[in-house]
């Protein structure tokens, strides 16, 4: 006989992997894991990268906990086989903390001792046992023979720690519950520590110092930069986080979710399918658009406090050289373009009919960006190379070699031919 068990979708760990396994055999069970693996948590400067999931407060599972105490009283006056095969009989699956030595299929087989669960499902008249685990890094069901079950006595008989364990599945009516899940992603994305919000898993001092979220996996990778030695598992369960993501939103949106965040969601959707079918060629005749296949690229948002809106530093290049510079100024509310010579004095001029801001200066690092859009203007005629500047650090925004379209007009209408006649264009040779 065996107790339900289905091999779940994640498997980097057998904490995970065991409880999962037994949950997911329940009709409405995909609904509760897609509310939970959302939130990660990694331990500042160390080795280690994990979900952050409570299986105690889980509808569908009861788990009692074995200690060391009650294991020493069940191998002495009960028996382990006697007692294992009267909780599989119940509908109970059992985690026992065993020496992989004596395990036929496991790596360490008459090799070593080694330390590890396994979560026993099943049994037969003739002595096979069958049993969840790990063979080499493979998660499967594997058969021995109670005889090869050795609790691993160090575990039994040091301190009080928890010996084994004790997983019924409870049948559960659950849904999807998309409050809880925004308020997971919130927390991911702000790398907030979740124990903060007692309602989703209470306060526990010892996970204060800990990195969550974005900031948890930026741990991980900082870690992998430094080539320092990473457990696999680790970006096993960053597969598994993602995964498990994809087929969350996929469930959210099949769903009539009305919140903030799908709406959101569907009008961004829909902005970028148009984005995809618009062809810039036919706008303003730019040849190099022509044949480039559309593409969405995210950026990360730039914001700065200090000026209430992005400044956006335009410098033009002229066959390689400093032409002029322009910043343009309150995009949202009253769009203002000002002009620079390539020795940094102001021009009064305008383009657009837009005003300009006398108030405006360069920036510090105007000589960076400068040489900045030198290295980058190699070898063309005329671009644009743009930039901001966020708290003294240089961020590039885009290069175009078409500076609006070629069709801007400039104000005073002398400044069209100075502006040309700075252009060198070159000379196609006569035959």
């Amino acid at each position: 006989m065996k107790v339900p068990y289905t091999k779940p979708d994640i498997i980097s760990y057998a904490h995970h992997a065991f409880p999962l396994g037994i949950i997911l055999t329940q009709d409405t069970a995909e609904n509760w894991m897609l509310s939970n693996y959302i939130t990660m948590y990694a331990k500042e400067g160390m080795n280690a990268f994990n979900f952050l999931v409570n299986y105690e407060s889980n509808p569908f599972l009861n788990i009692r906990n074995i200690y060391a105490y009650e294991m020493k009283y069940i191998l002495h006056m009960i028996g382990l086989k006697k007692w294992t095969i009267y909780e599989l009989k119940h509908g109970v699956a059992v985690e026992l903390f065993v020496d992989f030595y004596y395990l036929p299929l496991s790596d360490q087989y008459h090799r070593i001792h080694y330390m590890h669960e396994i979560l026993i499902t099943g049994y037969e008249e003739d002595g096979r046992v069958y049993y969840w685990g790990y063979t080499g890094n493979i998660y499967k069901e594997n058969i021995c023979c109670w005889e090869d079950i050795r609790i691993y006595d160090t575990n039994i008989f040091y301190g009080d720690g928890v010996a084994a364990k004790l997983y019924k599945g409870e049948k559960v009516n659950y849904q999807l519950d998309s409050d809880r899940v925004l308020t997971q992603l919130l927390l991911f994305f702000r790398s907030e520590n979740p124990y903060k919000t007692s309602s989703l898993w209470g306060n526990y001092e010892e996970y204060k110092n800990y990195r969550y979220g974005i900031s948890g996996m930026e741990n991980l990778i900082d870690i992998i930069l430094k080539n320092e030695y990473i457990d696999f598992r680790y970006i096993n369960v960053w597969y598994e986080h993602k995964k498990l993501m994809h087929r969350r939103m996929q469930s959210l949106f099949s769903i009539e979710w009305c919140s903030d965040l799908c709406i959101i969601y569907k009008e961004l959707e829909n902005k970028i399918k148009k984005w995809l079918k618009r062809k810039y060629f036919y706008i303003h005749r730019e040849w190099p658009y022509k044949n480039v296949k559309p593409r969405i690229i995210i950026e990360e948002y730039l914001s700065d406090l200090k000026e209430g809106s992005l400044l956006d530093y335009k410098i033009f290049m002229f066959n390689e050289k400093l032409a002029y510079f322009l910043i343009c100024s309150d995009r949202n509310t009253n769009l203002k373009f000002t002009f620079f010579d390539k020795n940094g004095k102001f021009i009064n001029m305008t383009q657009y009919g837009e005003p300009n801001d006398k108030k405006l200066s360069l920036p510090d690092n105007y000589k960076e960006m400068v040489a900045m859009a030198k290295r980058i203007s190699k070898g063309t005629i005329e671009s644009r190379i743009d930039f901001y500047d966020i708290n003294g650090k240089i961020y590039f925004g885009e290069i175009t070699f078409f500076g609006s379209a070629g069709f801007g007009k400039f104000e005073p209408n002398e400044w069209d031919k100075k502006i040309g006649d700075m252009l060198k264009l070159p000379m196609k040779e006569e035959k």
